[in-house]
């Protein structure tokens, strides 16, 4: 579990990180390549400038990421999951 940690410009090349834990966490330029991110967290994280490169992510949760910059090539994003809509509009809800 690495939920909240600050994660900027971290080398995770080749890591063995299936079920990972790492919601809301800043990611800033981190380096993905090659991981194994299958069933991974990564709601609400951070991911600006980040390389996925060829990194496994089937079922990896990707719900309201900001993901600018982000290469992707290679990598299982079709494979992962998307923003929850129904989870956005809860958590970004104010009242009148």
């Amino acid at each position: 579990s690495l939920q909240e940690a600050e994660l900027t410009g971290v080398d995770f090349s080749h890591a063995k990180m299936e079920q990972a834990q790492l919601t809301d966490t800043r990611c800033d330029g981190a380096i993905f390549a090659s991981a194994h991110l299958d069933y991974a967290d990564f709601s609400n994280a951070i991911l600006k400038n980040c390389d996925f490169a060829n990194a496994s992510l089937y079922r990896a949760n990707l719900h309201d990421i900001d993901d600018s910059n982000v290469v992707w090539s290679g990598s299982g994003k079709s494979k992962a999951l998307g923003t929850d809509k129904k989870r956005y509009r809860a958590q970004h809800w104010t009242p009148k």
